[in-house]
């Protein structure tokens, strides 16, 4: 099961959060952005044959242009409570919960310009449906 399309998909459904994928998109300076990357796909010890997995996501959250700290923790803050809402029906996928989604400043001084981002991360923990 691929949560970090899940997630993804979950997350492009609404508008007001920008541009929304797992790579940086060409135009970073006309929306906010957010990149996300799979970090780890741990099974749950308790489900047999790899049925649930915990998946640790990481959402990086940027600004549109530079030097806009506000808009970029906005963004963190709506992203987090979509993410919060998300637990359900997803593709034939169920998602059962998202925690510890916790939030951080870390400007990214490797883009040109720099950039305000903060960066989320959760835990997205899913089944099959059937």
């Amino acid at each position: 099961m691929d949560l970090e399309a899940i997630t993804c998909s979950w997350l492009q459904s609404v508008s007001a959060l920008g541009q929304v994928g797992t790579r940086t998109p060409a135009d970073t300076d006309s929306a906010p952005w957010t990149c996300i990357t799979l970090l780890n796909d741990i099974p749950k010890a308790s489900s047999s044959a790899l049925w649930a997995v915990d998946a640790y996501l990481q959402l990086d959250l940027y600004a549109a242009g530079d030097n806009n700290q506000a808009q970029a923790r906005d963004l963190a803050d709506a992203v987090r409570a979509r993410l919060a809402a998300m637990p359900g029906l997803h593709a034939g996928i169920v998602v059962s919960a998202v925690t510890d989604m916790r939030i951080r400043r870390l400007p990214d001084t490797e883009l040109v310009p720099a950039r305000e981002r903060y960066i989320l991360t959760a835990t997205v923990t899913a089944h099959p449906a059937a």
